[in-house]
């Protein structure tokens, strides 16, 4: 690779014109790498499906590999001087109902590495055929790139060559097509970036009270040096991708500015966002961004009896020390409004005292009475360590940090004095306080002993000058059970067991499943030392980096409310704004609203939380199905029931006697829709998005069971039929007629009362997809509807074959153990060159066979045994039908370069398994090659049950040298948490 891009750049003599379109006709693109990599793929010169241009075809078969590569012709377009924007546009033909995963671009520059710029997430519309347009921005510095190869460095070298496209399918695709015509390179017009977009609702945080009547505008202003006359389209959209279209035309002298009332009526609450596109006239070229605004009543103005107010404590992090005063401020309005009632943020010791006799509180006071303005509290972290308080005899636990002051163990006694003086001088303004920042990551660069003494002594000095202050332990980073992944293993349960402390602080950022198991082992490890004292959600959220709002939105829902439910005293989101812009840098995008204070769709969430859950108390936990959370909780207005379904769910349509006055859903934005009410009973069911079942005036909630309980996916075999195994349920006194009814058939049932009966339901083709089921009960009018789940298993191929069956190659494989650290920011996951992975299987009358290519740029396996899964290894799991667990295998490549196979788990408990599993390896550049022979004899299988169907899982696990940084894995259910009702099921052809 490295050869031909050397190549074409020696090649070509004149450097890119300003404005290029490259035809793809006569052959210009053509498919390379390896033959396996082709297997399946081709490529030919074709006259367009519109009739009138030439182009090329792209086609794919199924069990073709996961993307194609195609490189331009060498000498038909030169390389590219040095741009400071490219818009970028290409336009290709798609058939009816098909779709890629991505669509990227590959470039070169003048030292031979690799550039990738990758398209949005499923960039082609699906639906009818047609010709569609896939465009790209690139600003070399701005645009987010991936690279390889060359020297590697991560900075174009120019001038920069246009190598050709990666297509990315889809994980199942069954075959399709697509036809490329051209692409066009058009330096963007500098001009553009001097017209500023902004919206104004009347409010610095983009808010909409819906009761104000106020219309949102958005405002377009002219930063250059000379006129503009433009065209602006404008696509307004809300959380739940309803939109409208609005266009406007501007003439903009220097300075000026111009705006333009959006014209609708804003009745949904929650996010919104104005996508808008900027034309200047008499120009095709074009810039594009995004805006937001929000739709909400605020929680934090609320008239409430504080009398009544929940004790749960809403809070969220926040970085304001180093602010100007006019930011802090609007800091803690927009902490206030969405109900937020406490800050967490750094007191940072080395300001507050630079010198053992000086101290200056100055900047510290004035956040405390910034947020205080606002109805907010401030609980400060006391770190780090000042320079001229470390300890004399400190020396860093982590060597690899080196010896940053900040974070090395401080004289305990200074530590002790700044402890006592902070406690003194906030007395009655602060009730919280935290002694230092994850000290079992690399914040805390010293032992678990000093940690130790640090709690202590800092506990202790805080308490003889205010006893009335609630001392936090430092917020505990992870607790992933059954790894030696912490940084200080054991740190956790020794601080807990010392009980120098009054709440114990625990972090856990990433996502929900990886957060649950751990609040978890949090409770097991204070009821194994009988400690009654409360814990904290100190600092924990998600990013919403590359494009995650959605999903970030839905995770705050989920963590906050399951903490609650599990003895959090309070959840502090982190964080309250974004640290940066970047969309592609995670640590840039934590925030509830960006770094210029537009609002992201975790915002409105928040407000519904703070608002919805303002009076309230936890009261139980429900049953309402396998891996769905339900909670209830009372509050002063009424009974409130959150739930969600979690992966591996099953469906249930549930019954409840209420003596409620009326009853509503309200979803993640805060709408509200009306539930029926019929003879004192409601239905209901959890669906895949988190809501709340509001019943309102309510004392009463009982769940009288499952008018339809269904506890198992229906398991769709492409060309099998499928039956769903469901129980029917009459909880009343009297017999009932049960009517059910799907798209394409109703069926009645007529049961006794209290009766349960078994009922089996066929899908039909076109009720494979979605199963939406129709509940009716005779002389009641209640009803209900349940979309029942299924689950589409996998044919692989029986036969031996090269082209994987699994592909591990994108960031939604990825499980890191650090998420979101930016002190082990070397630990996280890099690309495909960092790790990825293709499995194959196969079978045969009398064993169960494996391949894997796992491409990893630094093999580490220095472990032997049961704890090969802290170094470079691969997991199997396999649940078989009948047997009472799951087997899980390790393969390894040790550090002699022999093969190992390890059991962890044998359900069947036979002898001699590991000698049974013929593995071989090989190790060539940077990729690893493991070939696992199982006999089916050893598994208690035949080659029947391989084709009636198993659950399957896999993992690669990742140790670059600096220990287990995470895994890629095929699902959840074996790395984080064990639970194969998450692995998929596969099917031998």
């Amino acid at each position: 690779m490295t050869k031909l891009c050397a190549f074409i750049l020696l090649f070509y003599a004149v450097l890119l014109p300003a404005d290029v379109v490259v035809n793809f006709a006569d052959g210009r693109l053509r498919l390379v790498g390896r033959e396996e990599q082709r297997k399946n793929l081709s490529s030919q010169p074709t006259t367009l499906p519109n009739g009138k241009a030439k182009g090329v075809e792209l086609s794919w078969r199924k069990h073709c590999a996961k993307y194609a590569e195609m490189h331009i012709s060498k000498g038909k377009i030169s390389p590219f001087a040095k741009f400071k924007w490219l818009e970028i546009a290409m336009n290709v033909h798609v058939p009816a109902n098909t779709q890629i995963w991505h669509l990227s671009l590959r470039f070169a520059d003048a030292k031979g590495e690799i550039f990738q710029l990758k398209s949005k997430r499923a960039p082609l519309t699906v639906g009818e055929a047609r010709e569609q347009q896939v465009k790209y921005t690139l600003i070399p510095g701005e645009t987010r790139l991936t690279s390889w190869s060359g020297n590697n460095d991560k900075k174009i070298d120019w001038p920069l060559a246009f190598l050709g496209i990666a297509c990315e399918f889809e994980a199942e695709t069954d075959g399709g097509c697509l036809y490329f015509e051209s692409i066009s390179f058009k330096p963007g017009d500098a001009r553009l970036k001097d017209i500023t977009v902004d919206v104004e609702t009347g409010s610095p945080v983009r808010l909409i009270i819906p009761e104000s009547g106020n219309i949102p505008k958005v405002v377009f202003s002219n930063r250059g040096p000379e006129k503009l006359d433009f065209t602006a389209q404008l696509k307004i959209q809300d959380y739940f991708g309803n939109e409208f279209r609005q266009n406007w035309r501007a003439s903009l002298v220097p300075g000026a500015s111009q705006s333009v009332m959006l014209e609708h009526k804003f009745n949904t609450l929650g996010i919104w966002y104005v996508n808008y596109t900027l034309r200047l006239h008499g120009s095709n070229k074009t810039c594009s961004g995004k805006r937001s605004f929000v739709v909400m009543s605020p929680a934090g103005r609320q008239r409430l009896d504080k009398t009544v107010r929940t004790d749960f404590k809403f809070g969220v992090c926040a970085h304001p020390y180093w602010l100007p005063a006019n930011i802090q401020a609007l800091d803690a309005l927009t902490a206030s409004l969405c109900g937020i009632k406490y800050v967490r943020t750094d007191i940072v010791w080395p300001y507050v005292q630079p010198s053992e006799q000086h101290w200056r509180f100055e900047k510290f006071d004035a956040i405390v009475d910034s947020f205080a303005r606002q109805g907010i509290e401030v609980m400060p972290i006391l770190g780090y360590t000042p320079s001229w308080a470390v300890a004399s005899d400190a020396k860093p636990f982590y060597t690899e940090a080196g010896r940053n002051p900040k974070f090395l163990q401080p004289d305990f006694d200074a530590y002790a004095r700044f402890a006592a003086e902070v406690a003194k001088r906030y007395r009655g303004r602060i009730h919280y306080v935290e002694t230092w920042n994850e000290p079992d990551g690399g914040f805390g660069n010293f032992s678990i002993k000093q940690y130790l003494e640090l709690q202590r002594r800092g506990y202790k000095a805080i308490k003889d000058v205010n006893p009335g202050i609630t001392v936090f332990t430092g917020g505990f980073v992870c607790l992933l059970e059954g790894t030696t992944h912490h940084y200080k293993p054991g740190l956790v349960e020794r601080a807990i067991a010392e009980n120098n402390y009054d709440m114990l602080a625990f972090h856990g950022h990433g996502s929900y499943e990886h957060f649950a198991p751990q609040v978890e082992r949090l409770n097991r490890v204070r009821q194994r030392y009988r400690i009654r004292k409360p814990w904290f959600a100190g600092e924990t959220a998600i990013s919403s980096y590359g494009d995650a709002e959605a999903y970030q939105a839905e995770t705050l829902f989920k963590k906050l409310l399951f903490s609650w439910a599990n003895g959090a005293a309070g959840y502090n989101w982190y964080n309250l704004r974004n640290t940066g812009f970047d969309p592609n840098n995670s640590e840039h995008n934590f925030g509830m609203v960006t770094r210029d204070f537009y609002p992201k769709a975790v915002y409105p969430v928040y407000n519904m939380l703070a608002s919805t859950f303002a009076t309230a108390a936890f009261v139980e936990r429900l049953n309402l199905g396998l891996n769905i959370d339900a909670w209830r909780f009372d509050s002063r207005e009424a009974i409130l029931i959150p739930s969600w379904m979690n992966a591996g769910a099953s469906s249930a349509l549930n019954i409840a006697y209420t003596d409620a006055d009326s009853a509503e859903l309200i979803d993640l934005m805060g709408n509200a829709i009306p539930v029926a009410i019929t003879d004192k009973c409601v239905t209901f069911s959890a669906t895949r998005q988190p809501a709340v079942l509001r019943l309102n005036n309510a004392s009463v909630f009982e769940v009288k069971g499952r008018l339809i309980d269904y506890r198992e996916n229906g398991l769709i075999i492409p060309g099998r039929k499928t039956t769903l195994n469901l129980t029917v349920f009459n909880p009343f006194d009297s017999p009932k007629e049960i009517i059910l009814k799907t798209r394409s058939a109703s069926r009645q049932l007529r049961l006794a009362p209290q009766e349960k009966r078994p009922f089996n339901l066929e899908l039909l083709d076109e009720e494979q997809s979605s199963l939406r089921l129709e509940c009716e009960i005779s002389d009641s009018n209640i009803r209900g509807s349940l979309i029942v789940p299924t689950e589409l298993g996998k044919l692989i191929n029986s036969e031996p074959h090269s082209e994987p069956d699994f592909t591990l190659n994108s960031s939604l494989n990825v499980v890191e153990i650090y998420p979101n650290d930016p002190t082990m920011e070397h630990m996280s996951w890099k690309g495909t060159e960092d790790l990825s992975a293709k499995v194959a299987m196969f079978c045969s009358d009398d064993a169960l066979s494996l391949s894997a290519k796992v491409t990893d740029n630094q093999h580490c396996q220095p472990y032997r045994g049961t704890n090969v899964w802290q170094g470079d290894n691969i997991q199997l799991a396999f649940l078989m039908p009948g047997q009472p667990g799951t087997w899980e295998i390790g393969l390894s490549r040790i550090a002699s370069g022999n093969p190992e196979v390890c059991v962890w788990t044998n359900p069947l408990k036979k002898h001699n398994v590991e000698q049974s599993i013929k593995l071989t390896t090989t190790r060539e550049k940077d990729i690893t090659a493991y070939t696992a022979i199982i006999p089916l004899k050893t598994l208690g299988v035949s080659r029947r049950t391989l084709k009636s169907g198993f659950r399957f899982n896999m993992l690669v696990n990742d140790n670059d040298g600096g220990g287990r940084k995470g895994w890629m894995q095929i699902a959840p259910g074996i790395g984080a948490k064990k639970d194969s009702s998450e692995f998929p099921v596969v099917v031998f052809e």
